[in-house]
């Protein structure tokens, strides 16, 4: 048993079931389907499939981001300055900016 994305048209993910193989998948259900567990690489619905790297990739978070060279992952136009918890994109200013320290019950 592995996990089975369906692909619309243009490639994209349009949902994700658990099958023994894509064949039985096609043959139950129609349409298109690729197994999702290519090298670690899972499905979402909304994923993009691209067949000449057989990577699947999530939605562009923010407009000014682009796919990186191996389309795998979505790149910020400036690198993060530090770890992922302690910033988060302004896509307005399309800069980093730092989360706001949580709120504490603490004296």
């Amino acid at each position: 048993m592995g996990y089975f994305a369906n692909l619309n048209e243009q490639n994209v993910v349009t949902r994700v079931i658990v099958c023994d193989s894509a064949k039985l998948c096609e043959e139950l259900l129609g349409g298109r389907w690729v197994e999702t567990d290519i090298n670690g690489n899972y499905a979402g619905k909304g994923f993009a499939y691209y067949l000449d790297e057989k990577v699947f990739t999530p939605p562009q978070p923010y407009p000014s981001w682009r796919l990186s060279a191996n389309k795998a992952k979505w790149d910020p136009p400036i690198p993060r300055p530090g770890p992922e918890e302690a910033y988060r994109w302004n896509e307005h200013r399309k800069v980093w900016v730092l989360r706001e320290e949580p709120v504490t019950n603490k004296p």
